[in-house]
């Protein structure tokens, strides 16, 4: 059919059925007002009723056989979505077997009708202060940067080494009036560089991405982010899909968090988002840590990435492998730390006890709601790790017996135990409940899980690290990696003239960790995933769903070469079960097609859940290591 104008439509949703573009005539009264980009409303469905979709095309004719129906209306004059987050979002789409839809859900927040009616701009006042000790670093378009973990003093700002690279990057885009996107894995980080970023006058510049925004403040800054003016996007996950006009770096902080990888549908890394989004955009793209993954050491190994490291002095770590959780060294390390400041004590889990098991014959207690592994909070509840459910009376499920047996302990069990050792001294839990966010430098013990550490106006004096063969021992392909990467923001926290401590690790890795060989332990774990052929040696899928419709896509996936069916398993919590399988690099999109076109036939019957939700047929995880 060839008709003068034919806007192409994709609606906001992750319904497989939905997932293509539909067209639609631009009548004559809209034919200079539809752009790409905008908010429209089309007529849809059988009973043509008005549903709002982005126009993210504009051609002069359809192949649809009959007579188009027409643009209702334009909802919004703006352009919410520019083309190259409609490319990005695309490109996803097609490699991570992904719906359009829902990504175009992620990169543009609902619209506020108020704000949109009555956003004018904001007048652009910021002035680039100077600023000084521009480490030339990350010159390279694409680079990695290992910085050193302890606190430093930069422009009368006393923080971590990483924060300071972070200003002094995003300086250097702002003198050259390019914006920034700085992605960090939790809100602690944000909090952190707002404060640093407020000292070296850069507030002005922040257009903040904050978790917590209600959506009339999500919707303000993302019209924010459209303006021209040169600005520094910071944020977590979201914070990829700002529609800067004039982007000229990425900052990624701590690649390997587990902040970074989405729980919930679309179910993306914040690596894979970027490194999208640098290729379409061709700009400068930095990976930020202390200690690099596996998968940002492949990319260096590949020459995809240069690898740069600061110059620095390494961290003052010292460790044991006496086998006493809490040992001489630790004791000492303390004892010495608190004669200073305070000491920051890093522990594998909250809560009292890390377990439950049975007294008698010893086997793990599991949780009589969903057969969870459960544990001991602060209150000597015992709680499902997940369900959450409380669990009273807990009998043994192989020997009948009643009798239980508390784990390793915990944070708060572990508090009570320092009480007693260092009488006098203040004592402080921090959890991500918890809600420590700073502290002062007086004499205190602070303990802590990863990732919740309060931050010490002045750096730790000591640093010691707990339960680091649990870390370790931990079930899971990276649980070398994330322990190496735990430990190293910990001792980030550490003062110029700290200590650091690692209790109960082997001799052969306390000496690489003692010398700071980071980067050689990232080598060698790259290394042993090549051999044994597992992520990011290669790529991998997950597929959870009924028994019935995971046969079909396991042999569809059996046809495409180099693809390895790891198998089908059942999922205790849901009842569903979960296909596995990798495949190399060079078949992406081909799995990924097949994907895509394999999830639209059990969509088109409605199943529900316990709770009476619609249910969806088939979840497609692409690359998410955590399964194994």
């Amino acid at each position: 059919m060839s008709i003068a104008q034919v806007a192409r439509v994709a609606f906001d949703s992750a319904l497989p059925q939905l997932d293509r573009f539909f067209d639609y005539q631009i009548p004559d009264e809209l034919a200079d007002s539809v752009r790409v980009g905008q908010l429209v409303e089309v007529p849809f469905g059988r009973s043509a009723k008005n549903r709002t979709g982005f126009v993210v095309e504009i051609a002069e004719s359809s192949s649809f056989g009959g007579e188009l129906s027409a643009v209702a209306s334009v909802v919004s004059e703006r352009v919410l979505v520019t083309p190259k987050i409609l490319e990005l979002c695309q490109t996803l789409a097609a490699r991570q077997a992904l719906s359009f839809g829902e990504l175009l859900k992620v990169a543009c927040p609902d619209r506020m009708v108020r704000v949109d009616k009555s956003w004018t701009g904001e007048e652009y006042r910021a002035e680039l202060v100077p600023f000084h000790e521009h480490e030339q670093l990350a010159a390279h378009q694409l680079a990695s940067i290992s910085v050193m973990p302890g606190f430093v003093e930069h422009n009368s700002v006393l923080e971590s080494r990483w924060l300071h690279e972070v200003v002094r990057l995003c300086h250097l885009m702002l003198s050259e009036s390019q914006s920034v996107i700085v992605c960090v894995p939790d809100f602690r980080d944000v909090e952190r560089l707002q404060l640093v970023f407020e000292k070296a006058n850069l507030s002005e510049f922040i257009n903040s991405y904050d978790t917590n925004a209600t959506k009339s403040e999500q919707f303000a800054r993302h019209l924010r982010a459209l303006e021209s003016h040169p600005q520094i996007v910071l944020g977590s996950r979201s914070a990829l899909y700002s529609p800067l006009s004039n982007l000229g770096a990425i900052v990624l902080w701590d690649e390997g968090d587990e902040g970074h990888q989405d729980e919930g549908s679309p179910y993306l890394h914040s690596r894979d988002v970027a490194l999208v989004r640098q290729s379409i955009e061709d700009c400068q793209l930095v990976f930020l840590q202390h200690a690099k993954s596996a998968t940002v050491k492949r990319l260096e190994t590949l020459g995809y990435l240069q690898a740069q490291t600061q110059k620095s002095v390494r961290p003052n770590v010292a460790f044991s492998s006496d086998g006493f959780r809490v040992d001489s060294l630790a004791h000492r390390v303390i004892k010495e730390g608190l004669k200073t400041g305070a000491v920051l004590v890093q522990v594998a889990a909250k809560g009292s006890s890390t377990s439950i098991s049975c007294s008698d014959c010893g086997k793990r207690s599991a949780c009589g709601f969903c057969n969870g592994p459960l544990w001991e909070n602060s209150k000597q509840q015992v709680v499902c790790r997940v369900c959450s459910g409380f669990n009273l009376n807990i009998t043994c499920r192989d020997c009948n017996s009643q009798k239980v047996k508390r784990g390793r302990a915990g944070t708060s069990r572990t508090l009570q135990e320092f009480g007693k050792s260092f009488p006098g001294v203040r004592l402080i839990e921090a959890t991500g409940e918890s809600g420590v966010m700073f502290l002062k430098g007086e004499p205190a013990i602070v303990v802590s899980t990863a990732g919740a550490e309060p931050i010490c106006e002045s750096g730790y004096s000591a640093v010691v690290i707990l339960d680091a063969d649990l870390e370790l021992s931990r079930d899971h392909l990276d649980a070398t990696e994330q322990a190496i990467r735990k430990w190293a923001n910990a001792l980030s926290l550490l003062s110029g003239d700290g200590k650091g401590a690692i209790i109960g690790v082997s001799p052969e890795f306390g000496q690489a960790l003692s010398l700071w060989q980071v980067d050689e332990l990232a080598a060698k774990l790259l290394n042993e995933r090549i051999e044994l052929g597992f992520p990011p040696a290669v790529r991998l899928v997950s597929i959870s769903g009924a028994r019935e419709d995971l046969q079909p896509v396991k042999t569809v996936l059996e046809q495409v070469e180099g693809v390895r069916i790891l198998g089908i398993s059942s999922l205790e919590t849901s009842g569903d079960s979960r296909l596995l399988a990798t495949y190399p690099y060079s078949s992406g999109a081909q799995v990924a097609k097949l994907l895509r076109s394999a999830a639209i036939a059990p969509a088109l019957s409605k199943r529900y859940t316990k709770s009476g939700r619609i249910q969806r047929p088939l979840t497609i995880k692409m690359d998410d290591a955590k399964v194994l």
